[in-house]
């Protein structure tokens, strides 16, 4: 039995591993995909693979997904536009100018907004730690994007990512019920399929850029839609099978440092002084909500 669940949390760690790898690489990975394509035709074209490659894996593992209710095929629909359409919209468009370590550190503010979201919506409670732990977290925001170009003017870069990660915590707060009632491999195939047909016009709009982009471009593509677009998904919910939800979460602290590091060797951007010091209260402040929540 012990053997058993040693196992088990060994296979959830380094699941939990591979997916803060991934998707700590899609940071850099993005940058290096808008050499050679637009913001939205990146994002349709990632999404369209990811959502076959995750086609696939529902038929291997489940033999197809569950069909939604009407009802809920409309929520789908509205979680893929606000989770994925919007949200790798604005992050595309905001990473021409922002630096991979400075849109990990504005993304990892997710959480603070997904708390929000949750206590207007769903009456969750939120003490008084937690709205210390917001204003942290969104005054390191602020320090982050003092170091972007722009700035925090409207229409910068810095401002569209950080209304990115208010998309991402909208998006995983209304995704909850989903996953309740269908698993989260099928929401997340549904989820990925809306988001990949709202994206599809500029899919169309966008074949002709492959040929004339750069392999590294195509490489990065191929990353985005197989691995933190698909894959990442399945490794994730073994890290949440082994530690739990809570304690699964915690471990994405880890991501915005590590793509941080990965944006050296890959696009050769190092993190300027405003992105470690403003990440550095971004992340306490996300970690003072986790907590008090």
């Amino acid at each position: 039995m012990l053997q058993t669940q040693s196992a088990k949390l060994t296979a959830a760690g380094l699941c939990a591993a591979v997916t803060i790898l991934f998707w700590a690489g899609s940071f850099p990975a993005i940058t290096l995909g808008l050499t050679g394509f637009d913001p939205l035709p990146l994002a349709a074209f990632r999404f369209l693979i990811a959502s076959v490659a995750l086609f696939g894996l529902v038929l291997f593992r489940n033999g197809g997904p569950t069909l939604p209710t009407v009802r809920d095929a409309a929520w789908f629909l509205f979680c893929g536009a606000l989770g994925i359409a919007i949200y790798n919209c604005l992050l595309n468009t905001g990473q021409k100018t922002v630096s991979p370590a400075a849109a990990s550190f504005l993304i990892a503010c997710q959480p603070v907004f997904a708390a929000i979201v949750a206590i207007v919506f769903f009456r969750q409670r939120f003490g008084g730690a937690g709205w210390i732990g917001t204003g942290i977290s969104l005054g390191g925001a602020a320090i982050i994007a003092t170091g972007q170009p722009g700035g925090m003017d409207l229409g910068a870069g810095a401002p569209l990512i950080l209304m990115a990660s208010v998309c991402s915590g909208a998006f995983f707060a209304f995704q909850r019920p989903l996953i309740a009632r269908y698993g989260p491999l099928v929401s997340s195939f549904w989820t990925l399929l809306a988001g990949a047909v709202l994206l599809s016009p500029w899919a169309v709009w966008g074949l002709g850029q492959f040929g004339t982009a750069p392999p590294s471009a195509l490489m990065a593509l191929a990353f985005l839609g197989l691995f933190p677009g698909a894959l990442a998904y399945v490794t994730w919910m073994v890290a949440i099978d082994g530690f739990g939800a809570p304690k699964a979460a915690n471990l994405l602290f880890f991501m915005a440092p590590v793509a941080s590091l990965l944006s050296i060797p890959l696009v050769g951007m190092w993190p300027n002084w405003t992105t470690i010091l403003g990440g550095a209260f971004a992340i306490v402040g996300v970690s003072i909500v986790h907590k008090s929540r």
